[in-house]
């Protein structure tokens, strides 16, 4: 049923960030970040799921906390990406630039900061509050309590009805965005990549329900590949970020950062082709729903 369904997935994701925090809290390991942020962001996209089935302000609540909590990780994240993955690979690939080691230091005096800030937040009373209540909600299938007796009715009903619709409806929100897709501005592809991002958990929430069948697993593949290479757009943009905050005033530091901003673009010359056959290929993948999009 739609109310087991719902269940799951709200329970699937409540265990991966209970696993994550004390990670995420502790610091020194990047993945607990990650992993804490994947989770809320797998969290949030579960309660939106839920939207459907009318106005919550308990549902609400919880992503409105989700949200604030993740908010205080990007920071950490984005910086932890920085130092491990972008910097290295660029420096040692531009080993006569100078700057590299000013600009590591920059970065993780940055980074302890970033910390800082996310211990804060997760020993906050509003953390807990969020913790407890969104146990609470699983517990009591709380998304039971402000719906109306038509709604009741759908939640008792097969999961695969609703996730027809809901799929469908977000498949063609990503084609009408990526209308046109040779031609559009990085910034209209970010909106593409949005709204696939809203698509993907989606995906990985409600398409098991279609079973191993190949059009799904096909389906699945060409929406990860796409997201893939949109990907590459959103790094160049955190990286530009990071940059921009960490204050490249001394004369090596600059020559350094300048170094990584230029990589990024040759880097980006070389998406394009790639990226135009990853949209082709999701646009032309045939749907596991086909019949309730029908």
């Amino acid at each position: 049923s739609l109310d087991e369904a719902f269940a799951v997935i709200l329970r699937g994701s409540f265990h991966h960030l209970l696993q994550a925090l004390p990670a995420a809290e502790d610091g020194r390991d990047p993945e607990g970040v990650h992993q804490m942020r994947v989770a809320l962001r797998r969290l949030r996209a579960a309660l939106h799921l839920m939207r459907p089935l009318g106005a919550s302000a308990t549902l609400e609540s919880l992503e409105t906390d989700a949200r604030w909590l993740a908010q205080n990780l990007s920071t950490a994240r984005d910086l932890d990406v920085f130092l491990t993955e972008t910097l290295p690979e660029i420096a040692e690939a531009c080993p006569t630039v100078a700057g590299f080691d000013t600009l590591q230091s920059l970065a993780e005096r940055q980074r302890a900061l970033a910390y800082r800030k996310l211990r804060i937040a997760v020993a906050d009373r509003r953390c807990a509050a969020f913790v407890l209540g969104l146990g609470a909600l699983i517990a009591t299938r709380g998304w039971r309590n402000d719906v109306s007796p038509d709604e009741l009715g759908r939640l008792a009903g097969p999961a695969l009805d609703f996730a027809g619709h809901v799929l469908a409806e977000r498949h063609q929100t990503v084609l009408k965005r990526g209308r046109r897709f040779k031609k559009l501005p990085a910034e209209r592809r970010h909106r593409v990549r949005l709204a696939l991002k809203k698509l993907r958990y989606s995906i990985d929430f409600l398409l098991p329900l279609y079973g191993a069948s190949k059009p799904a697993r096909k389906y699945a593949r060409t929406l990860a590949d796409l997201q893939e290479q949109l990907g590459y757009y959103n790094d160049m943009a955190v990286t530009a970020g990071v940059i921009a905050d960490l204050g490249t005033t001394s004369t090596d530091a600059a020559i350094a950062a300048a170094a990584i901003t230029g990589w990024h673009a040759h880097a980006m010359a070389g998406v394009e082709q790639p990226l135009r056959e990853a949209w082709r290929a999701f646009a032309k993948a045939p749907t596991p729903w086909g019949s309730e999009e029908a």
